[in-house]
């Protein structure tokens, strides 16, 4: 990566839960909702980027994130998959070579900061176009893709997200294995 690339955080919190039964990124986890979890790791780690992007459809998340003055894109389309909320934050940020792409998930309550720091810092010493979270070779989330990818991510469509473009280019990843399998999973049921 070269040394003055501008690294954004796009947090995608649109998504309908359908397999959750209801609004899960408000639903309480330990007497706080999920997507605050999110929203306070990016924010505790906000210097490792030039900007960050909420990308919702839902008003508390959008008044959570604009009261602490993050940058909000609403999703009206989320029954498009995650495929419309990537395309939103990418959209945000006026298009450079010279930038790159963390995405976060909102439904990812354990996920550490050390976790945030550690795929930021390794990605960047390795000088690949996209860093990824893995634990035994499972793949995960934050993900983050360099400029060159933006046209590929913008192809994106349906619940088709990253992963596709980061799988067609094996050979330019950078993982980062994390220590405790926790820390991946993502909540999809009560």
């Amino acid at each position: 990566m070269e040394e003055q690339q501008q690294l954004y955080a796009i947090l995608l919190m649109a998504g309908n839960s359908v397999r959750f039964g209801k609004n899960k990124l408000t639903h309480l986890v330990d007497n706080k909702r999920m997507y605050q979890y999110a929203l306070e790791l990016i924010l505790n780690c906000s210097k490792l980027f030039s900007d960050i992007i909420v990308v919702t459809q839902y008003d508390e998340i959008e008044k959570s994130a604009t009261e602490n003055n993050v940058k909000v894109m609403r999703n009206f389309h989320s029954e498009r998959g995650i495929a419309s909320s990537i395309h939103l934050g990418i959209e945000a940020i006026p298009e450079k070579k010279d930038q790159a792409y963390l995405f976060l998930v909102g439904d990812q309550p354990w996920l550490t900061e050390a976790t945030v720091r550690g795929l930021v810092d390794g990605w960047k010493w390795s000088g690949k176009g996209i860093g990824c979270v893995t634990f035994q070779g499972q793949l995960g989330n934050p993900v983050i893709f360099s400029w060159k990818y933006r046209k590929e991510l913008m192809g994106l469509s349906g619940d088709r997200g990253g992963k596709k473009v980061l799988r067609s280019h094996k050979e330019d990843v950078y993982y980062y294995e994390v220590i405790q399998q926790k820390e991946l999973e993502d909540i999809d049921y009560r």
